[in-house]
């Protein structure tokens, strides 16, 4: 049950990157972004005040929602903050940035947990938040696009990639449950490409992935995130249940995982 509290956010980025991106586009990027980091901040404070499991499962999931915002856009920002001969540095620099902060995750967790509670753990979100939300007002503020939402591919993305996350999850305990639900998605999944395919600004960039490297490359990337994905959630429950490790250790051992990638 724990596992959902990890499982949550994914899936709720997972739902809502795409619609997230074409919301942007909608309503102009910069507003978007910092909708997303106040709803990140907001449901960090949530999670830091939960009195129960499915509480902070909950306030995950809106977490997950507002990063989706954060991650859509805030890469999108950067062809506006920086000139196009720098883009490719820029864009560089934020790889790195991201890659520092999930290598001080596992330490600055353990870090936590060895001194404070859990509730801990979200409630350091809250004081970067508001700095990220104050420094947001000094990025520029390029005009959207007046693309029109579309709810339905939103509400099919939406379904399709939820019912494969909870049919997966329920496969083992509730097979008919799982199945159905796995059923669903596949069906959303058809309706959502048939309904993108003729669009000339679709929610899915199908059209790109009919280039051979592009599509090989995603479906590269999709496979290496998955594999790494799945030993990292395991990876603390292992360290922690099987072999005995506090969680500043686990946190410690952890740290070598995200630094090497």
């Amino acid at each position: 049950a724990s596992v959902w509290v990890v499982t949550a956010y994914q899936v709720a980025i997972v739902m809502f990157l795409l619609p997230a991106g074409a919301a942007g586009e909608s309503f102009g990027y910069r507003r978007l972004f910092m909708a997303g980091v106040a709803l990140f901040t907001l449901a960090s404070a949530a999670c830091t005040f939960s009195t129960s499991l499915p509480m902070l499962v909950v306030a995950r999931f809106f977490q997950g929602v507002g990063s989706a915002a954060v991650m859509a856009l805030g890469v999108g920002l950067l062809r506006f903050i920086y000139p196009k001969r720098l883009l490719g540095a820029a864009i560089g620099w934020n790889a790195i940035a991201i890659a520092l902060a999930g290598a001080a995750g596992p330490s600055v967790g353990a870090a936590i947990l060895s001194v404070a509670g859990w509730p801990w753990l979200f409630a350091i979100n809250l004081p970067i938040g508001i700095i990220a939300l104050v420094a947001a007002w000094s990025m520029p503020t390029p005009q959207p696009h007046g693309r029109r939402l579309d709810i339905a591919s939103i509400a099919l993305n939406a379904g399709t990639f939820g019912g494969l996350f909870f049919g997966i999850d329920r496969m083992v305990g509730e097979p008919r449950l799982g199945i159905a639900l796995l059923g669903a998605a596949t069906v959303g999944f058809v309706l959502l490409i048939r309904r993108e395919l003729p669009r000339t600004s679709p929610l899915i960039p199908l059209d790109l992935l009919r280039g051979r490297t592009f599509r090989l490359s995603v479906i590269a990337s999709v496979c290496c995130f998955i594999g790494q994905m799945a030993g990292f959630v395991a990876l603390p429950f292992y360290l922690q249940h099987e072999l005995g490790r506090s969680a500043a250790t686990a946190g410690l051992v952890m740290t070598a995982w995200p630094l090497t990638v």
